[in-house]
């Protein structure tokens, strides 16, 4: 994975977490209309400096992808810890 495609993932985990929505009734997706579907645009993105520590006994897998789910879970832990104590909690 390169340093590159950390910051890309990272920027797009951030997106998904933070301002993309998707609608839908009881059986079908409804938001169909891509022009108003919201994301991060590139001067919303957070500063990223991704640091790369090279295994060189491991295979590549893959790119960025493996970096979204995990700014996903941060993004949503950190708006659970700040809520902690407002209301019900899980």
């Amino acid at each position: 994975m390169t340093g590159r495609g950390i910051a890309l993932g990272t920027c797009h985990g951030a997106s998904l977490a933070l301002c993309e929505e998707v609608k839908f009734n009881q059986t079908n997706v409804t938001s169909f209309d891509w022009a108003l579907y919201q994301t991060l645009r590139h001067a919303e993105y957070p500063a990223v400096t991704p640091i790369v520590v090279q295994q060189l006994n491991e295979q590549s897998t893959r790119a960025g992808e493996d970096v979204t789910p995990a700014v996903v879970a941060a993004i949503g832990n950190a708006f659970f810890d700040a809520a902690e104590g407002f209301g019900d909690t899980c």
